[in-house]
């Protein structure tokens, strides 16, 4: 794995084996971008129809849980990267994924809220948009009110805290993962065990917060990542056992049935959860679990499920466009309910969502694909 120092890259190979552990290769997955498709669809329906599905917002759950899986096995797959490549080659990664459609949403949003926003409401928005360009949304929006309240239905960029808690993480993990490696070398111990131990230590260290924190400190269980590392790490720990289970033969008409009933889950579950309930806390192992299992399907269908849909083309399409459409679709309902000062209409909401669909695939197609694709130094 990446993860390797370059004393460690002389002495093994460049398949990485810790222990017994031999790290998956990495595939492209149709099915995890479907899942990423149901998340987003969830976050979008229930912001524009709240009363319909009250717990759409748990789709920010999955994310997150992919966020961790995916790029832990992003982590573990490169072998034969000293930690200083890794780091290089990792945040070089992060930034071209998640910045430029950043920048971009930004710079269209600000434009609009010159001629909707009074100057108070655009030193808001202002402070709000520095906060996301350095990663710390969530710390600036908890600071100003919940999730829920009324007063933030007005704020173009309050639905970027999520990605603060991410990027917070994103600087986190990487650096665990090699101090794991560092210890389990020089102790020579198996990497594995190691990181399941501090990977378990910190999930359930931030599950615990986030249970006793979530009645009595609402807003700053729903905003920190202390409050939140455990679902990213749920995703990260998953990554690991799947590396080591690769191998096995699984039924794949069973695991079919388990990756369809946990997609119905999620949707169930968005239909039962509210705000009221108290989030997250222990609530939100419902979506964490089913992610989890859904992740783990997908996986264990490997090559053999590539032919496999839990939703079609158009959860797939969605999939693809999921983090520009994220990005886009909360700045535009905030804006419209400005511009018409009062309740949408179905027909503006579902209007609402076919223009953030049409600006998403723009931006996804034009802005964020070619970034992503820029050529990166180092091997891979």
């Amino acid at each position: 794995m990446e993860l390797a120092s370059e004393g460690f890259r002389r002495e093994r190979p460049p398949n990485l084996h810790v222990g017994h552990t031999r790290f998956m290769r990495l595939a492209y997955r149709p099915g995890l971008q479907q899942l990423r498709g149901v998340a987003v669809g969830l976050v979008v329906v229930h912001h524009l129809f709240p009363s319909f599905l009250p717990g759409g917002f748990i789709g920010v759950d999955v994310f997150f849980v992919l966020s961790g899986y995916l790029i832990t096995r992003w982590l573990l797959f490169r072998s034969d990267y000293s930690w200083r490549e890794l780091a290089k080659q990792f945040f070089l990664r992060r930034f071209l994924r998640i910045i430029p459609a950043l920048v971009f949403m930004l710079i269209g949003v600000s434009a609009i809220s010159l001629f909707l926003l009074l100057p108070v409401e655009l030193r808001y928005f202002g402070k709000h948009a520095v906060a996301a360009l350095v990663g710390a949304a969530n710390i600036t929006l908890w600071t100003e009110g919940g999730y829920f309240d009324q007063p933030a239905s007005e704020k173009p960029l309050l639905h970027l805290w999520s990605l603060g808690v991410e990027e917070q993480f994103y600087v986190v993990w990487p650096l665990i993962l090699i101090l794991c490696l560092q210890f389990a070398m020089k102790r020579r111990l198996d990497f594995s065990v190691v990181l399941v131990a501090v990977g378990s230590a910190i999930f359930f260290t931030s599950l615990g917060l986030s249970i006793w924190l979530t009645p009595i400190a609402p807003d700053f269980a729903f905003f920190m990542v202390f409050c939140r590392a455990w679902e990213l790490v749920s995703g990260g720990l998953l990554a690991l056992y799947m590396s080591r289970e690769r191998n096995r033969q699984f039924n794949h008409h069973a695991v079919r049935g388990l990756l369809s009933l946990t997609t119905i889950g999620l949707v169930v579950a968005s239909f039962a959860i509210s705000p009221e309930d108290g989030f997250p806390g222990g609530l939100a192992l419902i979506p964490v679990v089913l992610s989890v299992i859904a992740i783990a399907s997908v996986e264990s269908l490997g090559a053999a499920g590539a032919d496999f849909s839990i939703g079609g083309r158009p959860l797939l399409f969605l999939g693809d466009i999921s983090y520009a459409l994220y990005l886009w679709h909360w700045p535009l309902i905030v804006f419209m309910g400005l511009s018409l000062q009062g309740p949408l209409s179905s027909s503006a909401k579902i209007s609402l969502a076919g223009l953030s669909v049409l600006i998403a695939s723009v931006s996804t197609y034009w802005v964020e694909n070619r970034f992503r694709h820029f050529p990166k130094t180092g091997k891979h």
